[in-house]
């Protein structure tokens, strides 16, 4: 119920926000984009089948497949393309669903179909959880490609982000700087204030189940309008988002997510600043530079004891163990793992155990912490090369092409570079990447970057060259 009242009070504002612009004579069909985006934190979703509905573990939790839930349901991107749809924004481009468009759609579907007939797969159809939900996005970018300039695409996920980050920021004061634990049970139950209370200190937890999956998305969000501000667009305002993000984040006291940021946010501006030349000497000694600056900030901070003291080689050998026992699924089928969205189940149901493990109820009912190791489980050492080829293939197709003469591309381009680095060296850590708040959000910034013809990047370097001699 209360999910509902927050839709209607989203959906509400927006409206308000729309006709409000509209009655100044302003185009406001960003809007629609805006509210799509200002719902995906929430996770809303009408669930239409669940997979073992009714298991539980020894220890009384629900049993659950893998990283990608049990659950089958419509979410919130069919609302949108019904929307669009009957207000005639219906249109696709030519190709829109092609091979050459959707290479890595495909590539997923392929894995799909091995996962369904996999022999070691204890649930055929478990896939479904990850594509179903998938595929509605997907239906939703490609109306929004067709339908919006660039530019519009732009300022709906602008302007649907700036309220995110308000609206986390807020809820971040509210609990834990303020003290309102009621804040922190609101949207994901009384769990989302007991995960709050981890290591006996209060975390901010937002609109989220958990700290942090509230960190990855701020970390997500931070990106973003760093690429604003270092492409000047509404660059004051894109600063002071980029605080509130930041600050939100810390409040999280995520320790890989904090480490994460402390790393990519460099990177970003080195990309940004040095293009092509990334990889130079001069470079690496910069990167090293503001790293070690950002690091020993953090040390003389005072959140720099869950680094360096707390119990942070209790949760190493914690996440050690998850790697065994995710090395040891992957053994029992090396070329195709067991099946996506099943490494979980398998644990619990089908893993014979060849290690003494404490507490093994933890390990077997929760996702391995660790994306890379969940990849190689499910999909095997063929599924593995694919998902490497993706990172550095998209790293290196992209990083090259944030100095183009589109400020649009650029943006998204820098933010899917940072997004690329960030979800690729979170994942060391943890699976929260694979929730679907969190890649839906990457999905859509990703979708938008551009691969910009070589030709232009030239001419636009060359003109910054030129410019710069004079």
């Amino acid at each position: 119920m209360v999910k509902v009242v927050i839709l209607i009070f989203i959906l509400a504002i927006g409206i308000f926000r729309w006709l409000s612009t509209a009655g100044r004579g302003k185009a406001a069909t960003y809007m629609v984009i805006s509210l799509f985006v200002q719902t995906l934190p929430f996770g809303f979703g009408k669930a239409v089948h669940v997979f073992i509905e009714g298991k539980m573990t020894e220890d009384d939790r629900f049993v659950r497949l893998g990283e990608f839930s049990n659950v089958l349901r419509l979410e919130m991107p069919l609302v949108f393309i019904l929307f669009l749809i009957f207000f005639g924004f219906g249109k696709l481009k030519a190709g829109a669903f092609g091979i050459k468009q959707n290479v890595w759609i495909y590539i997923l579907f392929f894995f799909s179909l091995i996962t369904a007939i996999n022999p070691y797969n204890p649930e055929p159809l478990a896939f479904s959880a990850l594509i179903f939900p998938l595929v509605q996005f997907l239906i939703l970018f490609k109306l929004i490609e067709a339908n919006f300039t660039p530019s519009d695409i732009l300022k709906g996920i602008y302007d649907g982000m700036l309220m995110v980050v308000l609206l986390q920021f807020s809820l971040a004061i509210c609990y834990p700087v303020l003290g309102f634990e009621s804040m922190a049970a609101i949207f994901r139950g009384e769990q989302a204030y007991e995960w709050s209370q981890r290591r006996g200190m209060t975390s901010a937890i937002g609109t989220f189940g958990h700290p942090g999956h509230l960190a990855l998305y701020c970390l997500v969000l931070l990106l973003f309008f760093l690429g604003c501000y270092l492409n000047n667009y509404h660059k004051k305002k894109s600063l002071y988002l980029v605080l509130m993000a930041g600050i939100t984040l810390v409040l999280t006291f995520s320790r890989t997510a904090i480490f994460c940021a402390i790393i990519i946010i460099p990177i970003v501006f080195l990309v940004h600043k040095r293009g092509a030349r990334l990889l130079s000497v001069k470079n690496i000694v910069y990167f090293a530079l503001l790293s070690g600056v950002f690091i020993i900030l953090l040390y003389l901070s005072p959140i720099g004891y869950l680094f360096f003291e707390s119990d942070s080689t209790i949760q190493f050998n914690n996440r050690y163990i998850h790697w065994a026992l995710g090395y040891q699924i992957w053994e029992k089928s090396p070329f195709f793992g067991v099946g996506i969205n099943t490494h979980v189940y398998y644990m619990l149901n089908q893993l014979k155990l060849n290690i003494d493990i404490p507490a093994v109820s933890f390990y077997t009912r929760s996702p391995i912490h660790n994306i890379h190791m969940i990849v190689l489980a499910e999909t095997g050492l063929i599924g593995f090369a694919f998902w490497l080829v993706f990172f550095f293939g998209r790293i290196k197709m992209y990083y090259v092409q944030c100095q183009t003469n589109n400020t649009t591309a650029n943006i998204f381009n820098l933010t899917y570079v940072g997004i690329l680095f960030s979800v690729f060296l979170y994942g060391f850590i943890g699976w929260s990447p694979f929730i679907l708040e969190i890649y839906s959000l990457c999905f859509l910034l990703g979708y938008f970057a551009k691969n910009q013809s070589r030709k232009s990047i030239n001419v636009h370097v060359r003109r910054r060259q030129f410019e710069h001699s004079n």
